[in-house]
């Protein structure tokens, strides 16, 4: 028999990177940031904490479409997902070709002005890969459930145990898959 119930306060994880719908004439771009998340969530990606003319380069929101470098750096780093019209991409130059020609091929760009809350896809954390990883293997994520990885949660493996832990409390209902 199947017993599952997800808790009231569940943790969300947001859907695979490059999945969400975006609108037509829209660009999907990728950040990456070592900003407060929370304050990303409600505010956006905010233009004055840009950081290029630490480097002597102009200050901008960077973005980049190539869905497999961030892929790999999401492990390690927070991953802010967004989307903006086409036309608002400024550097290194505005959009001259057909836009689905565009999207085929990788590119770092750069934006300035702000990326507004509700332009942001979604913010993936290190964490949210082992939190999929093992939300997809269902035995594994009985073992879970059944408390046989709590070493992990020790702190020496951060993103293992924020995972379990967010599976821990969103399926603390479950006893048997």
């Amino acid at each position: 028999m199947k017993i599952f119930k997800i808790a009231q306060s569940k943790i969300e994880v947001p859907p695979e990177m490059g999945t969400i719908p975006i609108p037509s004439g829209n660009v999907r771009l990728f950040h990456y940031t070592r900003g407060n998340i929370d304050d990303i969530k409600n505010n956006g990606l905010s233009l004055s904490h840009a950081q290029g003319s630490k480097y002597g380069e102009p200050d901008m929101i960077w973005g980049s479409t190539d869905l497999n470098e961030y892929k790999n750096m999401a492990d390690y780093k927070n991953i802010v997902e967004y989307s903006v019209p086409a036309q608002d991409i400024d550097f290194p130059s505005k959009i001259r070709e057909d836009l689905n020609e565009w999207n085929k091929r990788s590119h770092h760009v750069g934006i300035f002005r702000d990326i507004k809350p509700n332009e942001i896809l979604a913010i993936h954390e290190p964490w949210h890969h082992h939190y999929r990883y093992i939300e997809k293997n269902k035995e594994l994520l009985q073992e879970v459930i059944n408390g046989e990885h709590d070493d992990l949660m020790n702190g020496r493996f951060p993103n293992e145990g924020k995972a379990i832990e967010a599976l821990k409390n969103n399926y603390k209902h479950l006893t048997k898959i």
